[in-house]
């Protein structure tokens, strides 16, 4: 079996599954043509081999990661401009992943390799609009012709280390700046409890605080914008709905087992920081981002750290300002991240919330 270094790019229509649930047998057949005709001529002007159709997808295989990157978005226009009407009509937005990797070639042509796997648990996190890819991808294309932005950092089932994700950016502007509540969430003592009992013991209970707080922020207007294997980072237009998030979440882990691994709860810590977000949908960049990610480690379990900052909103937002305790920083949490904040953020003031007196607290 050849090994070659390729690029991969998989096609999936948003939505899909819901139309052929729905859908007469004609109707599907059909959509499937109508797919085939617009996607296959388009590969093949950008030099792409179609591997194989896996139901709505296409696995497509390039020598060029650029060319493939160029070909899926031409293939997201397409899809606007052909995609016909009616009962047998695919949705037109269409969700493209591209990842470069060796993969194995067998004798019939088909694909097999981690790169192949990485490529499918990366559509996952992709959405419609714009080309997702890689950090093997970035790494070989030009910003220059491709303008692009980071998502953010993800697991995916089967890969050891978090992977960067990224995004192509054809249309729109390359940096729009917002002020917003930055919320870095910590899982504290996740590691020592996966070297305790093994990974396998741990994570169906990481997925069920990741899905609260995810949840939490949702219901709440903020937007997850990374999800690591100890926590997640968040945004929020206010820092109002933020602690309604908190609040949230706490109260479903409060005296449940939705957090309990063994004889073990997991508590969490949280940094929350006001400032601004360089983005253009997902990007997250920027020394606020620092500030937050450094602060979150500092907390102990069941609280959160506000900068200043951020307590200023929420005052000034109508929360009461009894409700934040100012604290000494050389109280913090002793860890590496400590030396980090009194070196480069020593002038921050910071603030404490103990989770169990933000129950106690009506936030409207």
């Amino acid at each position: 079996m050849e090994t070659k270094l390729l690029a991969i790019l998989l096609t999936d229509i948003s939505g899909y599954t819901a139309f052929s649930s729905g859908a007469e047998r004609g109707d599907i057949e059909a959509a499937v043509r109508q797919q085939q005709r617009i996607i296959a001529p388009v590969i093949e002007h950008f030099k792409g081999r179609l591997v194989k159709w896996i139901g709505d997808a296409a696995l497509t295989v390039f020598g060029s990661a650029t060319d493939a990157i160029l070909c899926g978005r031409k293939l997201q226009a397409a899809f606007v401009e052909h995609g016909e009407r009616g009962p047998a009509a695919i949705n037109p937005r269409l969700k493209i992943v591209v990842h470069a990797g060796d993969v194995m070639l067998d004798t019939d042509g088909d694909v097999y390799g981690d790169a192949v796997n990485f490529a499918a648990r990366m559509e996952k996190v992709a959405e419609p609009e714009e080309v997702y890819f890689s950090e093997a991808v970035r790494l070989v294309i030009s910003g220059a012709e491709i303008p692009y932005e980071l998502v953010g950092e993800f697991e995916f089932k089967g890969i050891t280390n978090t992977a960067k994700v990224y995004r192509t950016c054809f249309g729109q502007s390359p940096v729009v700046r917002e002020q917003v509540a930055l919320v870095q969430t910590n899982f504290v003592g996740v590691l020592d409890l996966a070297d305790k009992l093994g990974w396998d013991a741990v994570h169906p209970t990481l997925d069920r605080i990741t899905g609260r707080v995810v949840e939490a922020a949702r219901l709440r207007g903020g937007t997850t914008r990374g999800t690591l294997q100890v926590g997640t980072f968040q945004t929020f237009d206010g820092l109002k709905p933020a602690l309604q998030a908190v609040q949230a979440w706490t109260a479903e882990l409060t005296g449940s087992d939705l957090a309990r691994v063994a004889d073990t709860t997991i508590s969490v810590r949280v940094g929350i920081h006001w400032g601004t977000l360089h983005v253009m949908r997902h990007t997250m960049m920027g020394r606020d981002i620092e500030v937050v990610r450094t602060l979150s480690a500092l907390a102990f379990g069941g609280e959160a750290l506000l900068t200043g900052l951020a307590v200023e909103v929420g005052v000034a937002e109508g929360l009461q300002a009894t409700l934040f305790q100012i604290i000494d920083a050389s109280l913090l949490r002793e860890c590496g991240s400590k030396r980090r904040w009194l070196d480069r953020f020593h002038e921050t003031p910071v603030f404490a919330v103990k989770f169990a007196d933000l129950l106690g607290v009506e936030i409207q």
